[in-house]
């Protein structure tokens, strides 16, 4: 069964995180994971956190990063402290009004694939 599946621990970071048990094997390093340790496919659904492993095993247990500056993926270009979201990808976006908001952009991407750093701590609807 997916999902959260330990204690939050404090990382090197200072990230406090948690254990997701994978579901599926899609690419989840430095992308956003939901609660079912899915990654995320979207604006509209709530995130744990960001996952800081690469992994491509089903069921494998990976940390993911609740909150904290951490890295992410952006999914297209994004401002510094734009409200972000998910795309289908797990990638970070800017959040449109109604989308769940995941954190703030830390920095700015100028394109897809470019690695940001993020705060997680922001939550809730834009």
């Amino acid at each position: 069964m997916a999902g959260i599946i330990c204690d939050p621990t404090t990382t090197i970071v200072d990230a406090p995180t948690v254990t997701v048990e994978r579901d599926g094997t899609d690419e989840l390093l430095r992308r956003f994971v939901k609660f079912n340790g899915a990654r995320a496919d979207g604006s509209a659904v709530p995130v744990v956190g960001v996952c800081r492993v690469a992994s491509t095993t089903d069921e494998e247990k990976v940390p993911v990063d609740r909150t904290g500056i951490v890295p992410v993926v952006a999914g297209a270009a994004v401002a510094q402290g734009a409200f972000l979201t998910s795309d289908a990808s797990g990638r970070a976006i800017t959040a449109a009004a109604g989308n769940q908001i995941h954190g703030v952009a830390a920095l700015a991407a100028a394109a897809a694939d470019d690695v940001i750093a993020i705060d997680l701590s922001p939550r809730g609807k834009a």
